[in-house]
């Protein structure tokens, strides 16, 4: 039979083991499917997979997956996004390891070098339980318990040309990790109570002879017909840790079930098979088909390599360890020299994030550790005030105020500019659009003010609903948010000259380290899609480069990035970059942002460097044609660029 490319990787393994496809259609499916126009999405996608490539599979490129995902569904939460898969085909070469992580456990499993990986095959390289996010939270109750970590497959083909020509085999090894209940719990405790458990669940997958009369009668069908004990439950110690082995036959096709317990309220269960066959009558696998015989030998090396290991072992008593071991090395990659890319939502170029980002000083006060600056802890002291009113009350902000311990006297708070308070948006959540686990307190989803001046009637303020900055007339009353004056100038950088032409088509800015490309118009207006085909195969010798960047290297930018080059004090009506800038052909248009709206999967941020009468930062449907402006990473990135 025929199997679509598309649904191999559950098929094989919801049917406990192997399948059969004719390799002939995956390759045309490929080709079909690579052929096809590519959306932002997948652009996105690709970028952060040739990251872990490049430096192997980590928690923050796992991280920006899974933000990508929640935000292609146009903002609505996607469960399945909470549980973030990795296809590992392209990842790890034969002889490396798979690397798991559950909750306080570590698995490692070799890649096996005895047959050639099926397109698609993933790993779920972290799962928490323990804490789980409401994400996590919500599919664990969606399915009861269990989730999965591993699904994979590798050709075991008749002939030499595995996976190229002809009809194959494929043979497959699922794990599912699974919080269990207080009743389970009791059944699984130890080796000897799962080895009974499984002995009588292993006994009621095979139909008594009243069951199949029934069935004849009845006209049922019963999933459960053909199904043969080829092997009880067993004990099998695999590298230290004990393990419960049973085998089954269904039909043609041989399941081999492995199950432990990590730690006492989580089980482990993995799948493998042999691919369609009479075992029954050819029992001695010297007999067997070349695909059955390459099927063994792949399970016997993923299963023999199997190590699992305790992240900070305590030593305690474990009835499943009979030894005490090591995960196996990951495999060899370079070092991460930049933070991996938040495209989708949540890009901030530093990757600070969770308890990292902000300090509390359990004085009334809170440190952002990206950027140095001191806020008040309590977002909404103040209440909404008109800007002019705002800018005085916070002068006489003082220790005794606000819940402030922290000695500071009146004068030392003011407001935010506004590349301040915009500093503190995470465009992965809404209303409020700050990072999830803040310390702060009473943050508005409301406009916050900031002190930076629009013109003589307008000041800007930043939305925290959907993290835009907007000006408005002064008059407007909108929340306050004070920050020291004592951090700015000792946090913020300002090094002089702002930019730096690297007469090679590229130019530097100092205050963030990044590059970007001088000409500020070499590819036009297009649409985003457009844009990332276009700026991903930029190298040296197109755009007047000669710098010898190499394709794959350039990137759009995100809102942040592009924003940094604006100048709020520029007068309107005039290009708002930074003043003595060295671009060549800036436009005074709009520019792509790889930032996303969390709002709609079809409209992205974008940034005008001149805007008379509305916002610089607003959202663009994926379509329109809007220019680009290519950047890249140089060394060090800055925190923040001088306040303007």
């Amino acid at each position: 039979m025929k199997l679509p490319f598309l649904i191999l990787a559950a098929g094989f393994l919801m049917l406990g083991g192997c399948t059969v496809v004719d390799v002939a259609e995956v390759v045309s499916y490929k080709a079909r499917n690579a052929a096809k126009e590519k959306t932002p999405f997948d652009l996105q996608k690709e970028a952060i997979y040739e990251r872990m490539k490049r430096y192997g599979i980590n928690r923050d490129d796992v991280a920006a997956l899974r933000r990508l995902y929640e935000t292609n569904a146009g903002g609505s939460f996607s469960v399945s996004a909470a549980h973030v898969s990795v296809a590992t085909d392209d990842l790890l070469k034969p002889g490396e390891h798979y690397r798991i992580e559950m909750d306080e456990h570590i698995l490692t499993m070799k890649v096996p070098t005895a047959g050639n990986a099926v397109p698609g095959q993933w790993i779920w390289p972290y799962t928490n339980t323990r804490t789980p996010d409401p994400g996590m939270a919500k599919l664990l109750k969606l399915e009861k318990g269990a989730v999965a970590v591993a699904n994979l497959g590798w050709y075991v083909c008749n002939g030499l040309l595995t996976g190229v020509v002809g009809r194959c085999d494929i043979a497959g090894v699922g794990m599912n990790y699974r919080v269990l209940t207080p009743k389970e719990i009791e059944d699984l405790s130890t080796p000897e109570r799962m080895r009974a458990f499984f002995t009588r669940f292993q006994k009621s997958q095979i139909p008594t002879q009243e069951d199949i009369e029934r069935s004849a009668r009845e006209r049922l069908i019963d999933n459960r017909m053909g199904t043969r004990i080829v092997s009880p439950p067993e004990t099998v110690v695999i590298n230290g840790r004990i393990w419960i082995r049973y085998i089954t036959d269904r039909g043609q096709k041989r399941h081999y079930q492995y199950v432990t317990l990590l730690g006492p309220d989580r089980r482990l269960i993995l799948n493998t098979g042999l691919p369609p066959y009479d075992y029954t009558a050819h029992p001695a696998p010297s007999t067997w088909p070349a695909p059955s015989k390459r099927a063994l030998a792949i399970m016997e090396e993923t299963v023999g390599s199997l190590r699992i290991a305790k992240i900070n072992d305590d030593g305690a008593p474990d009835p499943f360890v009979v030894e005490r071991v090591e995960p196996a090395p990951l495999p060899i990659r370079e070092r991460a020299t930049e933070p991996a890319p938040s495209y989708g939502i949540g890009d901030h170029s530093a990757a600070l994030k969770g308890s990292a980002r902000f300090t509390d000083n359990v004085n009334g006060t809170i440190t952002d550790n990206l950027t140095g600056l001191i806020w008040l802890k309590d977002a909404n002291c103040f209440g909404a005030q008109p800007w002019r009113t705002a800018l005085k009350s916070i002068q006489t902000l003082a220790a005794g105020d606000c819940g402030l311990t922290d000695g500071s006297v009146a004068g030392q708070w003011q407001l935010p500019s506004q590349k301040e308070l915009h500093s503190l948006i995470d465009y992965s959540v809404s209303r409020p659009t700050l990072l999830a686990g803040h310390p702060f307190t009473n943050v508005q989803a409301k406009p916050y003010w900031s002190s930076s001046a629009y013109d003589y009637t307008k000041a800007w303020r930043v939305d925290f609903v959907k993290g835009y900055a907007i000006s408005e007339f002064r008059s407007s009353n909108y929340n306050i948010w004070p920050v020291l004056k004592t951090t700015k100038k000792a946090r913020m950088l300002s090094q002089e000259p702002r930019f730096a032409d690297n007469t090679d088509g590229t130019v530097t800015d100092n205050h963030t380290g990044l590059i970007w490309l001088k000409n500020a118009n070499c590819f036009g207006i297009m649409s985003l899609s457009s844009g990332f085909l276009r700026v991903e195969k930029l190298a040296s010798g197109a755009c007047g480069l000669t710098d010898g960047s190499a394709a794959g290297q350039w990137r759009l930018p995100n809102l942040d990035e592009l924003h940094q080059l604006v100048d709020l004090s520029a007068p309107q009506q005039t290009l708002s970059l930074s003043a003595g800038y060295p671009f060549s052909n800036v436009q005074a248009k709009p520019y792509w942002s790889s930032t996303q709206d969390i709002s709609s999967a079809n409209t992205v941020s974008v940034v005008d460097v001149i805007n008379a009468d509305s916002d610089r930062i607003y959202t663009n449907t994926t379509q329109r044609d809007v220019y680009t402006w290519p950047v890249r990473r140089g060394g060090d990135v800055a925190r923040l660029p001088a306040d303007q």
